[in-house]
């Protein structure tokens, strides 16, 4: 399950960061932000997974909900079939726990990974001067920057080579910086590198991390222009900055130099902000981007999807749910007894495995009003082998149950729930 889950995930992260990538272009056709964009996928690919599971945990949870057609004849409920499969869950069982387990110790690796990072500025923090430039105060480093640094507070860095640049230049590269002071920058990169550490092995995440840093630029240089309009200027000192620029740059400090391929990017986008596009574009990025929403959040979770095998395994050939055609006599209880979801499976017997030997257990037991099975109640109706029978004693104890009701008080009912054992 925690395979499916995980893959799950990543297929509807996919589904995000494609409808992210068309609204991007729409949001850059219309000169809107798009740091947003890229925030509110991240948001989604995180919040949509537990909604799904959340609803389907609300559907498994209905399961035997077909009873509420069966008749109540002498206080007895059948139930349907719980079916317990064999080698096969035990592997599922086994490759769930390695994924946990690996889950586990990648995300350890990368949140040390991101406190040693975190040390790291901090101590080189301390070891650069503080100044002031032009009225601004920042931080003099050797080789560090133009960035904004720091969570609280947050600081400019500056390398003691842009103290040679012309005082345009030098404003320039303040208002780069000052608006990401402004915007919280830094607590967004943070945000997010943690999102990532947490749930490392989303590779759609990744990739939506990395888009949302250059967007955090994108929308950093559409401000800067909009209070100095010369692109070509500008484009000029992000070139200039680039050729100096040093691998002592942090990772979760937004910062006036970018890889070369960002770079590029970065400059399309200011040929394009000048440049009209038409209506009929930016339509079309909407509606892909609507589309691909929609299509991501159609996908089933492995839990629904369980859900509604379940449901369709207790509908009969012709169509009908079973005990659909039984009668209702006089004396019936309103809400009768049902499992919960994620009560523990019967272990299937080694032994049993083996020989591939399948068979089923018709157990009788009373659950009382606090949803428990009484045990002491238990009786086996059918059975084909002991060994199904004790798999089931075992298990049944530590099952939980909604209550009975009559007339909106729980009672205690009769239950018989059948255990089919099956051999893939």
């Amino acid at each position: 399950m925690t395979a499916a889950w995980m893959c799950f995930v990543i297929v509807i992260g996919a589904g995000f960061a494609l409808a992210a990538l068309a609204a991007e272009r729409m949001a850059m056709a219309l000169g809107r932000p798009v740091r947003v964009v890229w925030m509110a996928a991240i948001v989604a690919m995180l919040a949509w997974p537990a909604v799904a599971v959340m609803h389907a945990s609300g559907l498994g949870s209905s399961i035997g909900a077909d009873a509420l057609l069966a008749p109540i004849t002498i206080g007895v409920q059948r139930m349907t079939a719980f079916v317990v499969r064999s080698s096969a869950s035990h592997l599922a069982h086994t490759v769930d726990v390695a994924l946990l387990v690996g889950w586990a110790t990648l995300s350890i690796v990368c949140l040390v990974h991101l406190a040693r990072t975190m040390r790291a500025l901090a101590r080189q923090r301390r070891a650069w001067s503080a100044g002031s430039i032009d009225g601004v105060h920042v931080r003099l480093s050797s080789d560090v920057g133009p960035a904004v640094v720091g969570l609280d507070p947050m600081e400019i860095v500056l390398p003691e080579w842009t103290l040679a640049l012309d005082r345009p230049l030098r404003a320039l590269v303040l208002r780069h910086e000052e608006e990401h002071r402004r915007a919280r920058d830094p607590f967004v990169l943070f945000a997010s590198a943690l999102v990532v550490a947490l749930i490392p092995w989303n590779v759609a995440l990744w990739w939506c991390v990395r888009r949302l840093r250059l967007a955090i630029e994108l929308d950093c240089d559409a401000r800067v222009l909009r209070a100095h309009p010369r692109a070509e200027r500008y484009g000029l000192l992000l070139l200039t900055i680039a050729q100096r620029h040093s691998a002592a740059a942090t990772r979760f400090a937004p910062a006036l130099s970018e890889p070369s391929s960002n770079l590029e990017r970065r400059i399309i986008a200011m040929r394009r902000s000048v440049a009209r596009v038409s209506r009929t574009r930016i339509v079309l990025f909407g509606a892909a981007a609507a589309v691909t929403i929609a299509i991501a959040c159609s996908v089933p979770s492995p839990d629904k999807a369980t859900g509604l095998q379940q449901q369709a395994d207790r509908v009969g050939a012709g169509g009908k749910p079973v005990n659909a055609d039984k009668t209702y006599i006089d004396f019936q209880i309103e809400k009768p007894a049902m499992p919960v979801a994620g009560n523990p499976t019967p272990r299937y017997p080694d032994a049993l495995v083996q020989q591939r030997v399948s068979g089923e257990v018709l157990a009788q037991f009373v659950v009382d009003t606090t949803g428990r099975a009484d045990l002491s109640t238990f009786k086996v109706l059918k059975a084909t082998n002991p060994q199904f029978v004790e798999a089931v004693r075992s298990v049944l104890g530590s099952w939980k149950f909604t209550p009975a009701e009559v007339g909106r008080h729980t009672v205690k009912q009769l239950l018989q729930m059948p255990f089919a054992f099956k051999v893939p």
